[in-house]
């Protein structure tokens, strides 16, 4: 058996347990006509030229798993968790082929089956055991980020700001920062005594009962607090509490970016921005924001009304935007810079000095590469703030 007879499309006898997924995911396996045009914007195949690892290559080891012609070992692991789910194969795909529906039911049978990656069950058990990815005392250090403002906030209000565990522990700054731009504009807001993650990663690897039973538990708060509206730093959270949290529960609160809420915010004059950032800036796309949850004008919006920058797109923008490589940061952490790489190189050729996001995994990834380039990647609600007088600095 060789990875050509995969990618290829060869029948293959059945010689192996049969993967099981949801009827649904597996009929869109099968309306796969290897057309290749998913060549073209999977930025793992990108990184990697080797055809298993694009959405076909993917979709055509799917099948084999489906029908039992091929084994579920470390290689055909490595090829379905070094996915991103970044959905850029879907902009792409003439059949409109629901790739990550896929990816999500193949991900659900390797886990209910133990075919998982070590790592990948560190991080679950952060999530259940600590509340939050990284395994920290997370209510220690919430306090520590937001104990005095959230002393100055109501205790009770149908608006939550949520402030998300991967900002809030990597990047404190900018979750306060956002806060601290609510409250300046009169904004009606709480926050909770301490958070648990939105569980959003567990729902990515397919620990679906794991994450159903997180999820409900984060309902049950919300609601007990008479929670309506949830503001969030994290696209990835604002989509999970969105899509995934609705789908356990219609009692789950609508969600939104902070970019939106700021956008209005600037344009009610509640925010007036005067400081400027003199610089050539660029601004990146986060999957979850973008092609998950279609906000592309927010952030541009907000960039325009900044004193003093120069914005220029990056080639491949909005629906079209590449994959910072952030959730398969674990355990693929080379691919991920692999990824971060490439959108560093396109801002260095448009001569920037700036590398605008909105999504603290996105500010991880790729400030974890511009470095090199002399680049320095900004969110947008710190750097508000700044150019808002509200905090000393965007950095």
């Amino acid at each position: 058996m060789t990875q050509e007879d995969v990618v290829s499309g060869t029948m293959l006898e059945p010689k192996y347990k049969k993967m099981v997924i949801e009827d649904d995911a597996e009929t869109e396996t099968y309306r796969c006509v290897r057309c290749g045009f998913c060549r073209f914007a999977c930025p793992i195949f990108d990184a990697t030229q080797v055809d298993s690892y694009n959405c076909r290559g993917r979709i055509m080891l799917e099948r084999a798993l489906i029908e039992g012609g091929f084994p579920i070992d470390d290689y055909a692991m490595e090829i379905l968790y070094t996915c991103t789910l970044c959905k850029k194969c879907e902009e792409h795909c003439p059949a409109k082929i629901k790739v990550t529906d896929v990816m999500d039911s193949v991900r659900v049978y390797l886990a209910d089956n133990d075919y998982t990656l070590s790592e990948h069950r560190s991080i679950a058990d952060n999530i259940l055991e600590k509340g939050n990815t990284h395994g920290q005392d997370y209510p220690v250090v919430f306090n520590e980020v937001f104990g005095e403002i959230k002393a100055t906030l109501p205790k009770e209000s149908s608006t939550l700001y949520y402030a998300g565990c991967v900002g809030t522990i990597d990047y404190p700054d900018n979750s306060l920062a956002g806060v601290k731009l609510l409250k300046e504009a009169g904004e009606d807001f709480t926050m909770l005594d301490a958070e648990d993650c939105c569980a959003g990663f567990l729902n990515w690897l397919g620990f679906k009962p794991y994450f159903e039973k997180a999820a409900k538990k984060n309902i049950e708060l919300f609601k007990s607090q008479g929670i309506e509206t949830i503001i969030t730093a994290c696209p990835m959270c604002a989509s999970v509490f969105n899509e995934d949290y609705k789908a356990i529960s219609e009692d789950a609160p609508k969600a939104y970016h902070i970019s939106e809420v700021l956008t209005r915010l600037i344009d009610e004059g509640k925010i007036k921005l005067t400081k400027p950032l003199e610089g050539k800036v660029t601004f990146k796309d986060p999957c979850h924001l973008g092609r998950y949850a279609l906000k592309y004008d927010a952030p541009r919006k907000i960039i325009e009304s900044i004193p003093g920058v120069e914005f220029v797109e990056l080639p491949e923008t909005k629906g079209d935007a590449r994959c910072c490589g952030g959730p398969i940061r674990v355990p693929y952490t080379e691919l991920r810079n692999d990824l971060s790489d490439e959108i560093v190189k396109d801002a260095a050729k448009l001569g920037v000095q700036y590398i605008l996001t909105t999504c603290p995994t996105c500010h991880h990834s790729i400030g974890m590469r511009a470095y090199r380039e002399r680049i320095r990647v900004l969110e947008l609600p710190r750097l508000v703030a700044y150019s808002a007088g509200i905090v000393d600095s965007y950095r």
